[in-house]
């Protein structure tokens, strides 16, 4: 289903993308002069206000780019927090496991002696 999905969305905007360069493309008669007569989807163009619409586009992606932002600096203030709580177990099993040893060693030290 996906790949049909992306497939259509491919070939559409293929499709845009030639009618736009076909539109763009300016048509020469015999004698030499170019013509290119003003059509329903020039004037429907001429009516949006595409400044407004970049302006507008341009303040989401940055509230959007700035959100991300947001996220990953909490998401790596949470893998600090997780690292040094890590840390600090791993420190204090060591702690441990050498308090353990430490009474081992007492004892076969003291039985190497004898």
């Amino acid at each position: 289903m996906y790949d049909f999905l992306l497939q259509t969305i491919f070939f559409v905007s293929l499709g845009i993308v030639v009618y736009v360069l076909a539109r763009a493309v300016p048509r020469v008669n015999e004698s030499g002069e170019v013509m290119h007569g003003v059509g329903r989807f020039d004037r429907l163009l001429a009516r949006l206000p595409l400044h407004q619409i970049d302006d507008r586009l341009n303040a989401l992606f940055e509230k959007m780019l700035r959100t991300l932002k947001v996220w990953i600096m909490k998401s790596g203030n949470v893998v600090d927090e997780r690292m040094g709580r890590l840390k600090a177990h791993v420190e204090h099993q060591e702690k441990k496991t050498e308090s353990a040893n430490l009474f081992e060693k007492i004892t076969s030290d003291s039985e190497k002696e004898k």
